[in-house]
């Protein structure tokens, strides 16, 4: 059986933009049986198990370790981390990140490393660390490089279509609605990818009239207070309590519809097959936006950098999709 070691530690959109690759990689190996390991930030840990290729992880906790290099804990976890990358004959090690902190990860196996060449890494030096190269040029979005890797790396040709190979989570969240629901994701890892918080009003009031209820995520203390003054304005809405990125999931893959800024959960929306709106204010579509899949093609990405999305053009967008309650 073919051991598989796949290091890309964070964050939960890059996560989630491998999946399509571990579904070509699965329909590849066919009745053949593999084992496929990722290493991943303890606080993402739970992502890539959603996804059926993966077999087990070994957490990472870079972040908090950085924090606290003097603590016998640290080096105490970071020698356990060392043990488990060490317990297996890996067949094939492979830095889908290109960072230097994913491949001083992937040294800790070592076995040869399978990887981007200079022309294709994010970080050139980590290039320099691959005992196998291949070059997969940046035109390409997330998910189209990712998936031309693994390709290149296992020898295969890929389908046009994409497909997450993700099961449907299920409705087991108490909090999810009982009425049809929008999730709107307002929240994000920059201030400037923001989507200005009247429009999410205006677009909440015009999808309750459609007959949606809005639900609210958010992750921190500026996103809370920022979806209980759009509770306030929106008829019905709901902000729904802080939750593991697990238990968000669940209830987000129950949506009728999902409308997103460039955040994580977009994704998780899009890996779901969810008819989906991805805004776009300060980042490039074409890099990191939602895509259509080989069973959803209620996809569509608004805006870019300096574009802001006009609301108008939202929710002619969702129209077109006609999934709207009658």
């Amino acid at each position: 059986m073919k051991k598989i070691l796949l290091v890309k530690t964070s964050s939960m959109g890059d996560l989630i933009h491998c999946f399509p690759a571990l579904t070509d990689l699965k329909a590849h190996f066919g009745d053949e049986p593999f084992e496929l390991t990722w290493v991943v930030e303890e606080s993402f840990q739970d992502i890539p198990l959603l996804h059926p290729a993966t077999t087990k992880i070994i957490p990472v906790a870079m972040r908090r370790w950085r924090k606290a290099l003097l603590s016998p804990k640290t080096w105490r976890e970071y020698g356990a981390f060392k043990k488990a990358m060490r317990a297996e004959k890996w067949d094939y090690v492979i830095d889908a990140q290109g960072l230097l902190k994913s491949v001083f990860l992937a040294k800790k196996a070592k076995q040869p490393i399978h990887g981007f060449n200079e022309k294709s890494i994010r970080e050139k030096a980590a290039a320099r660390f691959n005992t196998y190269q291949y070059e997969v040029k940046w035109l390409n979005g997330a998910i189209a490089r990712a998936r031309l890797l693994f390709s290149q790396i296992f020898g295969y040709d890929l389908t046009p279509q994409i497909d997450f190979g993700l099961p449907k989570l299920e409705n087991s969240n108490p909090l999810t609605p009982d009425e049809p629901f929008v999730s709107l994701i307002h929240g994000t890892s920059a201030e400037s990818k923001e989507w200005p918080e009247k429009e999410w009003i205006a677009l909440g009031k015009w999808l309750r009239k459609k007959g949606l209820v809005s639900v609210l995520f958010w992750g921190n203390e500026r996103e809370k207070e920022r979806a209980e003054r759009m509770s306030r304005e929106i008829p019905k809405s709901v902000v729904v309590p802080r939750q593991s990125l697990t238990e968000s999931a669940h209830i987000i893959a129950q949506s009728k519809l999902v409308v997103a800024v460039d955040t994580g959960f977009a994704h998780i929306a899009n890996s779901q097959e969810l008819p989906l709106v991805m805004l776009f204010t300060d980042s490039k579509p074409s890099h990191a936006g939602a895509v259509l899949t080989k069973h959803n093609r209620h996809v569509i990405n608004m805006g870019g950098i300096g574009r802001v999305p006009m609301l108008d053009d939202v929710k002619n967008a969702i129209d077109a999709f006609d999934i709207l309650p009658k």
